[in-house]
């Protein structure tokens, strides 16, 4: 073989590995697109999710807090002329509360129980000829709801828009 033989096919194969075709140049373009997109949506879901964990984490609190506030009754029976909350006072109400700019509606659903004392059970109603007009405890069901399109700030510029929920 004469050496020009030989340094024509070493430019050959130079030529085959020289650089990267427009073809796979392209490629790395989708693959890298597909890859920040796939990105993008995983932060936006993010961001909806800590605007609701955020949302259920205040109507929790708010569902305590109004739990708490009918234990505290301070006399068993309700006064007119006096402010104290008494047990009797507890009762089934819907109300709203405001946190943070955002209403939430809070359902107290109350069920008075009355202990029977022959069978040692709680009751719905009073025990037949027992005399108790007053329940023995009462049985509070809580429920905390907040609107469809309530948004959390998540920093200076953006906003999680909330589906709404209980």
């Amino acid at each position: 073989m004469s050496r020009q033989n030989v340094i024509s096919k070493s430019n050959k194969s130079f030529r085959l590995t020289a650089g990267m075709t427009l073809l796979e140049v392209l490629l790395a373009i989708v693959i890298f697109a597909i890859g920040m997109l796939a990105l993008a949506s995983l932060q936006g879901n993010l961001a909806k999710s800590s605007g609701d964990a955020n949302a259920r984490t205040v109507a929790a609190s708010i569902a305590e807090e109004q739990i708490e506030i009918m234990r505290s009754f301070q006399q068993i029976e309700t006064d007119p002329n006096d402010v104290m909350f008494a047990y009797n006072d507890i009762v089934d109400e819907t109300k709203t509360v405001s946190r943070g700019g955002f209403d939430f509606t809070v359902a107290i659903d109350v069920t008075d129980k009355y202990f029977d004392t022959d069978r040692v059970t709680m009751l719905d109603a009073p025990p037949e000829g027992s005399g108790i007009t007053d329940s023995s405890l009462k049985l509070v069901e809580t429920t905390v709801t907040w609107n469809s399109g309530m948004a959390f700030q998540i920093d200076d510029t953006a906003t999680s828009d909330l589906n709404g929920g209980s």
